[in-house]
């Protein structure tokens, strides 16, 4: 088999609202799609969310990545009797210069050729790594830090669905994020479980204060409540609260090495594991194996805006763990103004969303539509 062409494309979706937290504001998608396409040609395609808050990566410096790949495989042939994830990861090691820094670009490449070996082999990708470990699925909600007419809309939603686990992001404001409290506590239903997510805008005193406070109102879990560059204070702040609560980190875990560290001092309680964040599937399963080994108990994010490639990724990494304490993403037109597939990749109610599909359709199982890939497209490169 022969790689022969590669298409690049920067792609930017409306939101049906704007979704807001400390750290950004959106009211559009942004991410990079990579399409392979080989000798005989099938296609594969792939996603990356780069998020410079998050791993320093941005749209151009993923879509530059990529285009150095594309080069690089440009006629390249692949021995396709050895292992697909053997595969992946020697190309992976071959590409080391350009993805070491770039993980969206490593994981939009990972996906496509997973989604590519697939169709040719006629297999889902789930097969390529294991069992099917979880079929059901109950998606979290999440409640953006807006205006309170805006979260009256995400609320009468979340009602709707009678979804029974919700997030709602935090700032810097208490004042302001307690009145929030108040009203998403009074509006929705008793029974739901509730987590905050602070996107690292508290400092130590700041959260020690807060979580003491929010757990008046039952609240137990805390995401990310300080910066990664606060990293030194989170085994103290474990230390003192974690007796009763969880202590969750997203952005301060990108990488194995992340991980190794918040393990070894004693640092959180879990991971928010979000697969581009982290370099494609590969890197998230063996980064939830290590933590999970250790006694962390994980979440599957999203970055915001992720079509339904990116939730693919994060259906099959689901089916193919047990452990998780939450689900985050499959949003869908719930958020997107239109997908990449006629058919958008979202949960029904009670957050609900079968796995099985993903089981027994080849590739990711999904079908791009190219009209509305070509809605979407801001730039492309063709190699």
């Amino acid at each position: 088999m022969k790689f022969v062409n590669f298409n690049i494309i920067e792609i930017s979706i409306p939101f049906q609202s704007k979704f807001k937290h400390s750290l950004a504001s959106r009211i559009k998608s942004s991410s990079v799609i990579f399409e392979i396409i080989v000798d005989n040609g099938m296609t594969g395609f792939g996603e990356g969310a780069p998020r410079e808050y998050v791993t320093g990566e941005s749209i151009k410096t993923t879509v530059k990545a990529l285009r150095f790949v594309s080069e690089k495989l440009k006629n390249k042939t692949i021995d396709m009797s050895v292992n697909v994830i053997d595969i992946i990861k020697n190309t992976q090691i071959q590409l080391v210069d350009i993805l070491e820094f770039a993980p969206s670009a490593k994981c939009a490449l990972e996906l496509a050729l997973l989604d590519l070996f697939g169709k040719i082999f006629s297999k889902p990708v789930m097969s390529f790594f294991g069992d099917q470990k979880t079929v059901d699925i109950l998606y979290s909600g999440v409640i953006s830090n807006n205006k309170t007419s805006e979260i009256f809309k995400i609320l009468n939603l979340k009602k709707s669905l009678i979804i029974k686990q919700v997030k709602i992001k935090a700032g810097k404001n208490f004042d302001t994020d307690l009145d929030k409290l108040k009203i998403i506590k009074s509006y929705l239903d008793d029974d739901i479980e509730f987590r905050i997510d602070a996107n690292g805008a508290w400092n130590l005193k700041e959260a020690l204060k807060r979580i003491e406070f929010y757990n008046k109102y039952d609240v137990k879990i805390f995401e990310q409540p300080m910066g990664p560059d606060l990293k030194k204070d989170y085994p103290y702040l474990l230390k003192r609260v974690g007796d009763k609560n969880k202590i969750i980190v997203d952005e301060s875990i990108c990488n194995f090495d992340d991980a190794m560290w918040f393990i070894d001092n004693k640092g959180a309680n879990g991971i928010n594991l979000k697969i581009s964040k982290h370099g494609g599937l590969i890197n998230t399963l063996l980064i939830h194996k290590l933590s999970s080994d250790n006694g962390f108990k994980n979440q599957i994010g999203c970055h915001v805006g992720e079509t339904s490639i990116l939730t693919s990724a994060s259906v099959v990494f689901s089916a193919l763990t047990k452990d998780l304490f939450a689900y985050e993403g499959a949003y869908g037109n719930f958020l997107l103004e239109f997908d990449l597939i006629k058919d958008s990749i979202q949960f029904d109610k009670y957050g609900y969303l079968n796995t099985d599909v993903f089981n027994s359709k080849t590739g990711f199982g999904i079908e791009i539509d190219p009209n509305l890939l070509n809605s979407a497209c801001i730039s492309k490169y063709q190699y």
